[in-house]
């Protein structure tokens, strides 16, 4: 058990200084995360609305049908029932561009007589 613990302090005083382990720096990634979109129908309401099948990019101002997060660990993005902004556009972008796992993108949006463009 000594062991494993002198092995996480070894570990997070070298990542805590910047340092991968290998020598080499690690880049500090000023990460901004968009403010939770408001929810305009309710998570229920979304989930059994009529949905349009559309391309992620092209969901601007719909309202997201589908649970959206990167899994693991499971952070989650966008629920059912909340309005899909530039922000959290870009901000799933981001995620699939660096190659992360992000799940739920079956491109289902609600749209129905609750869309609005922001």
């Amino acid at each position: 058990m000594s062991q494993l613990l002198g092995a996480l302090r070894h570990m997070t005083e070298m990542f805590s200084k910047g340092s991968r382990g290998d020598g080499t720096e690690r880049s500090n990634y000023n990460t901004v995360i968009p403010a939770a979109p408001q929810f305009l129908i309710s998570p229920r309401e979304a989930i059994y609305s009529t949905v349009e099948h559309l391309e992620l990019i092209q969901s601007h101002g719909y309202i997201c049908a589908e649970f959206i997060y990167v899994y693991t660990p499971g952070i989650l993005i966008l629920m059912p029932g909340q309005l899909i902004t530039r922000y959290t556009l870009d901000y799933n972008m981001r995620h699939i561009e660096a190659g992360l796992p992000v799940k739920g993108l079956d491109y289902y949006f609600a749209k129905d007589k609750y869309l609005i463009q922001d």
